[in-house]
């Protein structure tokens, strides 16, 4: 179990440094080469079959995070940060992360059709080999220097000293353990009963739900002096298409 950890560590990893320099809706488009990846593992390396019906969604699914970034970048949400170079260098970060993302997805259908183990076991050994691995990384960031309280990397102090002061952010980091728990054992327990190619077929729709959320939030907060969630905005509508191709490639597969 210590093999899908060092994936999910390292796949983080390069999402993290990708996005330094481009767009979250490149990274959006991006997505879509994991379900590729994912479904090419499965039938050459777990000798998974694939229907005709199953390729036709993995095609929708793609086109459908395609139509997905290509909106957010109409709309005027694809400025990188970095140069030319830089943002294709965070490109061939981002697709690799998605890479690694299907390796890790493809091991644990593994354990869990092939190998029968418990879906809350595996959750449970990958956060405790998680926390085995990032526990040093976490002691280095307390001393390297950065923009954290202190001029460092990570002040771990303050952290908890912010959530034993203020209760939002204690429930919140609460909250966040519980629903990536109850996410991850979800996903597993999807990977072994129908695979981890469905898995993220399914995985994808929760970028739907974050734009949803994010419209109702801005519908409730556009007053403020600083609002939050996402405006509807001139392309929206080729996001709804993309959504709906995402929606109809799920009955689809």
């Amino acid at each position: 179990i210590l093999i899908p950890t060092l994936f999910d560590v390292v796949g983080t990893a390069l999402v993290n440094y990708g996005l330094l320099y481009v767009s979250a809706s490149v990274y959006r488009m991006l997505c879509g080469t994991e379900l590729v990846f994912c479904a090419t593992g499965a039938v050459l390396f777990l000798g998974r079959k694939l229907l005709s019906k199953h390729y036709l969604a993995i095609l929708m699914m793609v086109s459908a995070a395609v139509l997905v970034g290509a909106a957010s970048m109409l709309n005027g949400d694809s400025a990188g940060s970095g140069s030319p170079k830089e943002q294709a260098v965070g490109m061939v970060l981002l697709a690799f992360s998605q890479l690694v993302f299907a390796a890790q997805n493809l091991v644990e259908e593994s354990f869990m059709a092939d190998m029968k183990v418990d879906a809350a076991l595996i959750v449970g050994m990958e956060g405790a080999w998680g926390l085995l691995i990032m526990s040093p990384a976490l002691l280095v960031a307390q001393f390297a220097p950065g923009s954290d309280v202190g001029g460092v990397l990570e002040n771990t102090a303050d952290s908890l000293m912010l959530m034993r002061t203020n209760h939002f952010v204690l429930a919140s980091a609460i909250f966040l353990v519980f629903g990536f728990f109850v996410t991850n054992y979800a996903l597993i327990c999807m990977s072994g009963q129908l695979g981890a190619t469905f898995r993220i077929v399914i995985d994808n729709l929760r970028t739907l739900i974050v734009w949803l959320v994010g419209l109702a939030v801005f519908t409730y907060t556009k007053d403020d002096p600083i609002p939050l969630g996402e405006e509807w905005q001139q392309y929206s509508y080729v996001q709804v298409i993309g959504f709906a191709v995402m929606i109809l490639a799920v009955f689809v597969y």
